[in-house]
């Protein structure tokens, strides 16, 4: 399962040998069931996963309704990056979607690998660069794109929401209703 993980790590940063070692010996693995939280609104999060196989969801509760701002998958980094930081209560939750294993990597121990570890160190500031491109790559679908188009920008650079994200989820994470989901899809194909 650690061999997922360090190949991931190695498209961002070569990571030595010593270094993984160490590294291994922080990491928890485990199974989430479906349904249940990584995080919820209000806990302060205090690691990073690592989805080795299954997926999850990321949302915010606004009057009542849920919108769903994120998906991740196997090979993904998931965590509240904001409130891993500053330590402050998270406002979003994150739940995953079906029985997900994944590998917990707790703050503390990764501040103290960041502080042995030059390589870790320039890790760390990578993967937190992809994060922020990819939640801007999110805000930029609300500010370009009209729904349909939001749609079929997912179909063709995110096929696998479109397979695996209950419509329900993919229509909030769209900004529109699930009837509204509904037509587009009748229209586009």
């Amino acid at each position: 399962m650690n061999a997922a993980l360090r190949n991931t790590l190695n498209e961002f940063e070569k990571i030595p040998d010593d270094d993984w070692e160490f590294f291994q010996s922080i990491l928890t693995t485990s199974t989430i069931k479906k349904g249940d939280f990584l995080l919820r609104e209000g806990q302060i999060c205090k690691g990073v996963y690592f989805v080795i196989l299954g997926s999850a969801r990321a949302y915010l509760s606004i009057d009542g309704r849920e919108v769903n701002t994120s998906f991740y998958f196997e090979e993904s980094f998931i965590s509240d990056f904001e409130s891993l930081t500053n330590d402050l209560p998270s406002k979003k939750s994150i739940q995953v979607m079906e029985n997900t294993n994944v590998i917990f990597i707790p703050k503390i121990k990764l501040l103290a690998l960041y502080e042995e570890s030059t390589s870790f160190q320039t890790l760390g500031r990578k993967i937190l660069e992809q994060v922020v491109i990819l939640e801007q790559q999110y805000s930029s679908l609300f500010t370009i794109f009209l729904p349909k188009e939001r749609y079929e920008h997912v179909l063709e650079n995110h096929p696998n929401l479109i397979q695996r994200v209950p419509l329900q989820f993919l229509a909030s994470y769209l900004g529109v209703a699930r009837e509204t989901l509904s037509r587009i899809r009748k229209r586009v194909t």
